[in-house]
Order: C-alpha cells, then structure tokens, then sequence
C-alpha cells in the first residue's frame, strides 16, 4: 500500500495542471464502497465495507480485513451502525451475535471539501492514454492543531484519500483512502440493527 501511495503521489507532482482554483464541493449524499484506514498511532490497518448516508445522517462499517503489529491478535467479523440523528452507535459481532449500544458524542461527518483551500488540480494516471487518468483535486486545512488534507475526483467530488494528523505531531497520523465507490445505496436494511441489539 506505501508504495502505491508513493506512486500516485509521483504522479499528481509530475501531472500537476496549471487551472483555474476550484470550488469546494459536497461527495454524493449517499454512496458505498470500501474504505481502508490506516492508523499510524495505533498501528493498525482496516479495510472496512463502507456505507455512507448524509440523507439520514447514518454510517456502516463492516471489517473485512484488519492487521496490526501485535502478534497473535486476531478481530472478529464486526459491524458498526452509527445513527447520528439519534445519537446511537451500534456494534454487532457476525460471529457470536452479541450486539451492544453506546451513545455517540459527535456529529455525523460530512464528506466534502468545503471550508478547505484548494492546493491545486491535478491528474493521476497518464493524460496521453485513453481512459487512463482521472482529474482529481488536493485540498488542505488547519484547525485546532488538526491538518486535514483530501484528494477528491473533480467529476462528482468522490473521496479518493483523506489524511489527518496533528500539527504537532505529523508522524502521528490516520490515513483513509476509498475504492469501488458507487453512487446510491443498493440495500438500506444494511442500516437496521439486528433483534440481538438493545433497544
């Protein structure tokens, strides 16, 4: 994964276009894939099947993979239901059923590049062969000793890499990227918490 990392930032410095600034944009309201975070601090690495829902404010996570440093650690199927409207986040084991419930003490996280400066348009892939690159543009913020920064396809404004870090400290850092994104959300049961949850 670093060296595809390495790669694709080769290629955004050398295709770098001299446009216009872009304008902040809004990912699709509702969208699924999968999504792999990579955790510096914790030192782990998770690739998740993603569903996104600004509509209802909700978010699904399921582990497809997961790793880290520690040895003879193994994870359990688990998957995350977070409804922000009600203030729920719910975590069902696949493998035991057990399911458990917990309050959420933060805001639903809307996918988008607004509020952010736009570092510049780019292109990843060769511009020369056809079908083989996707215009994407870098956007970056500070706040609250936070660095933001997301690289968004200009074309629809889908999430390909989102870095966060402290400006304190850069090598403590979480790096999430997207792939298979598909716009709409082909099952909304995946949203309803099993009869093993609390009510």
């Amino acid at each position: 994964m670093a060296a595809n990392m390495a790669v694709i930032a080769a290629v955004l410095i050398l295709s770098f276009c001299t446009e216009s600034a872009a304008q902040g944009c809004y990912s699709p309201v509702q969208w699924e894939g999968r999504e792999v975070v990579l955790d510096q601090h914790a030192e782990t690495t998770v690739e998740y099947e993603f569903t996104y829902d600004a509509k209802y404010r909700r978010i699904r996570r399921k582990i497809l993979q997961f790793s880290d440093n520690l040895a003879n650690r193994t994870k359990d199927t688990v998957i995350q239901l977070f409804e922000y409207k009600g203030g729920t986040q719910y975590t069902i084991n696949e493998k035991t059923g057990e399911c458990t419930k917990a309050s959420l003490e933060y805001e639903f996280p809307v996918i988008s590049t607004a509020d952010t400066d736009n570092v510049g348009n780019f292109t990843i892939g060769a511009l020369a062969i056809k079908d083989g690159n996707l215009p994407v543009s870098v956007w970056t913020k500070s706040q609250n000793n936070q660095f933001w920064q997301g690289i968004f396809t200009r074309a629809g404004c889908i999430p390909l890499k989102i870095l966060t870090s402290s400006t304190e400290d850069k090598t403590k850092f979480v790096n999430t990227e997207y792939f298979d994104v598909v716009e709409g959300i082909s099952d909304p049961d995946v949203f309803l918490p099993p009869r093993s949850c609390p009510l």
